[in-house]
């Protein structure tokens, strides 16, 4: 037997058991648990907190323990269900991570494009003499402190616990995917800025070769 979920804007069919065990299917959902887990499913991923949810069927909610049988319910075929629940709620660590993001790796961000700039105007040669050797010391005390900066980054998102006693391992996860993304943001940077090193270098052994 067929039956319709709709959670907010999400909607989907699911076969049930109707406790005529020659015409369900192995996939048909049986119990209550079973039913409550998809319905946990289809919340999460409209952000709805999982823990909230009511099943609606005929204006009544849905009670039992999670073994009671979907017949007992007395389904009809394409029935519609309801599913209300109240949003997820920001998890504190999740927001930690991105409000890290805000205040301190998009200004990373900025000094490494501005690194790259300045050192791009550099090999143009503009400068010459005293003024060349004082913007290469510059440049180059810039790389270092930008890998400095980078490493306390690093040290400090590592430091970050993923959870508390209200974190579910769900959420976990998804924090762990998160401070992942931000970590590998920050290696990528300092493997650029390792380049931008590099090409000072060679720029400054081709101005002491040429003498200019």
């Amino acid at each position: 037997m067929k039956i319709t979920i709709r959670c907010a804007s999400k909607v989907q069919e699911v076969d049930i058991s109707a406790g005529n065990e020659t015409e369900e299917s192995s996939d048909s959902l049986k119990t209550l648990g079973e039913l409550k887990k998809i319905t946990q499913e289809i919340a999460q991923s409209i952000n709805l907190d999982p823990s909230s949810l009511k099943i609606i069927k005929a204006s009544r909610t849905l009670t039992g323990d999670d073994s009671t049988p979907l017949s007992a319910f007395k389904f009809k075929e394409n029935e519609k269900i309801m599913v209300m629940g109240r949003p997820m709620q920001a998890d504190p660590i999740l927001k930690q991570l991105n409000e890290y993001e805000k205040k301190n790796l998009i200004d990373l961000q900025d000094t490494f494009l501005k690194i790259g700039q300045d050192l791009t105007e550099l090999e143009k040669d503009f400068l010459e003499g005293s003024q060349r050797e004082e913007m290469i010391r510059k440049m180059d005390k810039r790389v270092k402190l930008f890998n400095e900066a980078g490493l306390r980054h690093l040290m400090a998102l590592d430091a970050i616990s993923m959870s508390n006693e209200q974190t579910t391992p769900e959420q976990v996860q998804r924090n762990r995917e998160r401070r992942k993304a931000l970590i590998d943001g920050i290696d990528h940077l300092l493997n650029l800025n390792d380049k931008y090193g590099g090409r000072l270098k060679e720029y400054q052994t081709k101005a002491a070769d040429t003498g200019l």
